[in-house]
């Protein structure tokens, strides 16, 4: 399995490029006798590999691409380094680390009387459209029947495969600018102060937006960025001032009822002007029968029942739901993206236990 994951770090596959990653995995899998189809839609590279024909199919779901390194790093990102219990290197976590499980798990299985299918793309951090988007399309168009999909995605609070992820947060960006008049202090509240104003407009939106659901948390507003020009007195105020937000918000909105709302807020405060940039909808993309096998599956892989929910950001789950159920299971969240990333051998080993209970409880129904 390090064998698998050190050629895939190797692969120097910043997003949206796949850096050799997709053709690494397309000749692993055609060993094991997977046919495989690499696509390239637009300038992304992107692979689905099929072994078998039955009348019921199990997909693994990933992608190569990671986030730019940055700095900080006491090593080569892309060189496996092996220290203690931490295997570290740049997307060892998210999610190269349970993509080489889970091509470890297929590996070691008796392929013989399944369907098995690996569905994997270079753009899940970029969410382009040319990845698992067109995919999915590809697949629907094809009429391919898959009957659940296990999209490995670093979803875990805390262990790997410990929190099994049935779904996502709706995601909406708000723009605020705070109009008023450049004026002395003293007479700012005849005039109109637009720092003040902004603040309120954020106070009466900041708290949650609701009280969340069976399956979702609490919908909230989170400041990303504030801004008045630089004037640096205390006795000017400034004639703008600007705050950038991003809402994470549960199914009991919809883009329309929750944009609606803050207007309806900034109605109420003067000089507020709003613009909105949409992300996805709140979505549910596995089923009870779904979620209720994987728990049953991870429960005697690793002797203990794993939390379900929404947990964590975005991922390729919002399209590959149009195909199939899909539940996220990898690494814990927390290690992603950050220099020195890593994923312990204990996770590792982990999810290797979990994808294999998977595949031998899927075929033995």
């Amino acid at each position: 399995m390090l064998e698998i994951l050190r050629k895939l770090i190797a692969c120097r596959s910043i997003s949206p490029c796949d850096g050799g990653a997709i053709d690494y995995c397309a000749e692993f899998l055609q060993e094991l006798g997977f046919t495989c189809h690499v696509m390239q839609f637009g300038e992304i590279k992107n692979l689905y590999a099929k072994y078998g024909e039955c009348d019921r199919c199990l997909c693994f779901a990933g992608h190569v691409d990671v986030v730019p390194p940055f700095s900080g790093w006491d090593s080569d990102p892309f060189e496996l380094v092996v220290s203690g219990d931490r295997v570290i290197g740049r997307g060892t976590n998210d999610m190269k680390g349970p993509l080489a499980a889970a091509l470890k798990a297929i590996s070691d299985t008796n392929l013989h009387d399944k369907a098995i299918s690996v569905m994997l793309t270079s753009d899940e951090e970029i969410m382009g459209d040319y990845g698992t988007n067109a995919i999915v399309d590809f697949l629907l168009d094809k009429k391919e029947k898959i009957t659940g999909c296990v999209l490995c995605e670093s979803c875990a609070k805390e262990a790997a495969g410990e929190y099994v992820k049935i779904g996502c947060k709706g995601s909406l960006s708000v723009d605020v600018n705070s109009v008023g008049s450049q004026c002395h202090v003293a007479i700012a509240r005849y005039s109109g102060n637009c720092v003040n104003n902004l603040i309120c407009f954020l106070n009466k939106l900041l708290p949650n937006l609701d009280d969340g659901n069976s399956n979702f948390e609490p919908s909230s507003a989170q400041v990303t960025y504030l801004n008045t020009p630089e004037i640096k007195s205390r006795n000017v105020v400034p004639n703008r001032a600007t705050a950038l937000l991003n809402i994470r918000f549960n199914d009991t909105w919809t883009f329309d009822s929750i944009e609606n709302y803050i207007i309806e807020i900034a109605k109420q405060t003067h000089g507020i002007d709003i613009k909105f940039l949409r992300g996805q909808e709140a979505f549910i993309c596995s089923t009870d029968e779904w979620t209720n096998f994987l728990k049953r599956s991870i429960t005697k892989a690793i002797n203990k029942a794993p939390e379900c929910g929404i947990y964590g950001g975005n991922s390729d789950a919002v399209f590959i739901r149009k195909l199939c159920p899909v539940a996220e299971i990898g690494a814990p969240i927390h290690n992603a993206h950050m220099s020195n990333e890593y994923i312990t051998l204990s996770d590792l080993n982990k999810l290797y236990n979990i994808y294999r209970q998977i595949i031998d409880d899927f075929f033995a129904v």
